[in-house]
């Protein structure tokens, strides 16, 4: 039931908190009753609950359910996808740049439209802030 409540999240620093849904109380460190459990994140939620439904309504298929075509296609699609992500967030990398405001809040800078934003950009939350490289007024 525990594991239904705590969801774990990562800050635009790139590091892990843990949020209690029912108490909307966040916390640092990992709540000693989940010390074996890794609980889901809000995007693996939805993806396991969008998984259920599919299984619900007969579109999923078991891996003993393929044939060998269909398996290798399902494979290479998967490997496809992951590998223009990955390259997305590299070409990405070269456009976004971390700056502080002089509170020293974190944020980050559009480098070709000059656009600031609180928020990482999507594609790039999962990586760390130390692979984008840091403002500086002569960079344009």
């Amino acid at each position: 039931m525990l594991l239904l409540v705590i969801e774990k999240a990562i800050d635009g620093d790139g590091n892990e908190y843990y949020f209690n849904t029912l108490t909307n109380t966040s916390s640092w460190t990992k709540p000693s009753v989940l010390a074996n459990v890794n609980p889901m994140t809000p995007r693996r939620r939805k993806q396991r609950a969008l998984a259920q439904k599919r299984r619900d309504a007969g579109l999923y298929k078991s891996a003993s359910m393929l044939a060998p075509a269909e398996a290798a296609t399902m494979i290479q699609s998967w490997y496809r996808g992951r590998r223009a992500i990955s390259r997305l967030r590299e070409v990405l990398t070269g456009y976004i740049a971390k700056a502080h405001d002089a509170e020293g809040n974190l944020y980050y800078i559009n480098l070709d439209t000059n656009e600031a934003t609180w928020e990482k950009p999507t594609l790039l939350r999962d990586m760390s802030d130390s692979k984008l490289a840091s403002f500086k007024d002569n960079m344009w």
